[in-house]
């Protein structure tokens, strides 16, 4: 028999894709181990892994992402990664910490808004429960705005969702093949239909 060929060794992966650079100064270089005695000064941008970080001190140490004392991600621009607003929206990254209020991402064909202080991925549908930290919004009417993506009104239906506190009447919803309206505030986890008298919380609408 003839022998057999030696394996074909896969590629190397590609390396990251480097944004360009926007911000002050000269492009900033890779990021590399310092030698003995040397390391980076405070302010010091690095590209690594993909991304770029600013130096918060003088360090010694690799950037590893949200958490590190040492380094803080940046955009581009020089920037810090993580803003409030709707301009600076962004993919969400489990290795970040959202600060507080007002940040803006998308997640699994979603986008979202920080309501507190969070480190967590947006769960549930996003309805803005008061235990929640995300509230998921969208664009609508046409407009670049977004609002909340729960809101009362026939125009606004959504299917139902049991994590999703229904705080008034008039929100629509569809769930088994069927659409309900609420008739007044809705708890979390109340599933329209179940209650065969018509007194619960929802009304099925013909």
């Amino acid at each position: 028999d003839p022998p057999t060929p030696p394996p074909v060794e896969p590629d190397p992966p590609a390396p990251p894709v480097r944004p360009e650079w926007t911000g002050s100064g000269p492009t900033p270089p890779d990021y590399a181990t310092p030698t003995p005695g040397t390391g980076y000064e405070g302010g010091s941008v690095v590209f690594h892994n993909g991304k770029y970080y600013k130096s918060k001190m003088w360090t010694t140490s690799e950037p590893t992402g949200d958490g590190d004392s040492n380094w803080e991600r940046v955009r581009p621009n020089g920037q810090p990664w993580l803003q409030t607003g709707l301009a600076n929206i962004t993919a969400y990254d489990p290795n970040l910490t959202y600060g507080g209020a007002g940040y803006y991402v998308t997640y699994n064909g979603g986008t979202y808004k920080s309501k507190h202080h969070t480190a967590s991925a947006p769960a549930g549908c996003g309805g803005g429960s008061a235990w929640e930290r995300w509230e998921r919004v969208e664009k609508s009417d046409g407009s670049s705005e977004y609002k909340k993506y729960f809101r009362t009104g026939a125009a606004n239906v959504k299917p139902w969702c049991s994590t999703v506190e229904y705080l008034a009447a008039d929100y629509h919803v569809t769930y088994n093949g069927a659409t309900y309206k609420s008739k007044w505030s809705v708890t979390a986890g109340n599933t329209p239909g179940v209650n065969p008298w018509g007194s619960g919380p929802w009304e099925l609408v013909p």
